[in-house]
């Protein structure tokens, strides 16, 4: 679903504050997640990256990305489970995440882009206001508050979490149309040998200024979003039994084996070789 400002009637499944989070193994989830760290510590792996956790920063993860929360002694964190739509609102029970391994796809709630809003992205990093904080809290509240019926609840927190989700995009940096169609053009050309003075021949501008464009709106350069969007295309061909693995390399563009190797290890943890045999 392409998400609009007007469709949005969020239904808020379960919040709280975690504290003492660590936890070792990826987990996925059913619906969305939205972590708002109460103090700087700690930190949260999610689809690949690692960000220290800042309490000047939100992370909002979807469905069926990989993440990890490690929290310091004494460090909260407010956790808010969340739907955009009220189109699942009857599914209280899926709240909780799963180890990667045993994720059931056929579960997840709701899945949206959100790109016109956000703009491109596996998940989201947004700034922290104090208006954004003070609703988050208010948020806790009103779900552990004790209410006669559950929908009275529900369209409380439907209202605050609306508010907040306004906040958010009053808050976010306006997405630049040029960086986006860059990206897209990276994501419909990753299998070549792209560089820099190509996209600057194409879209007219300097390469310099192209790599702080995609910095400013992505928070990666030109050749970390390009192994990025090569890689993510790796793991459909690596469920191919009839390409050899140095093949997969040649088709995604890494035209040296041993940097695909590499790259693919460092991103995901494990070699692609081993990954192959554990799918198979």
């Amino acid at each position: 679903m392409k998400l609009k400002l007007s469709d949005i009637h969020p239904f808020v499944r379960r919040t709280g504050i975690a504290f003492d989070m660590v936890q070792e193994r990826f987990l996925k989830s059913y619906d969305h997640r939205l972590l708002i760290p109460l103090k700087n510590g700690g930190s949260v792996e999610v689809a690949g990256d690692y960000h220290p956790l800042s309490a000047a920063k939100a992370y909002l993860i979807p469905p069926d990305t990989e993440y990890r929360v490690r929290l310091e002694d004494g460090q909260k964190m407010i956790v808010v489970n969340f739907d955009w739509t009220m189109n699942n609102d009857t599914h209280y029970d899926i709240s909780l995440s799963h180890f990667t391994e045993v994720f059931n796809k056929t579960q997840i709630t709701e899945k949206v882009d959100w790109s016109d809003l956000f703009g491109e992205g596996d998940y989201l990093v947004l700034d922290i206001t104090p208006k954004i904080l003070e609703l988050a809290n208010i948020l806790v509240e009103k779900h552990l508050a004790v209410t006669p019926r559950r929908s009275v609840r529900t369209v409380a927190l439907s209202g605050i979490f609306m508010q907040m989700i306004c906040e958010f995009l009053d808050s976010k940096p306006g997405i630049e149309p040029k960086a986006v169609q860059i990206y897209k053009y990276i994501c419909n050309n990753y299998n070549k040998a792209l560089t820099l003075e190509e996209l600057s021949q194409k879209f007219h501008f300097h390469s310099t200024y192209i790599n702080r464009l995609l910095v400013k709106q992505y928070g990666k350069s030109f050749k970390q979003l390009l192994i990025r969007v090569r890689l993510k295309q790796s793991i459909s061909l690596l469920d191919d039994p009839s390409l050899s693995v140095s093949e997969i390399a040649e088709k995604l563009g890494f035209f040296d084996y041993k940097h695909f190797q590499q790259s693919f290890t460092k991103y995901y943890g494990i070699t692609p070789s081993k990954y192959r045999s554990q799918r198979q």
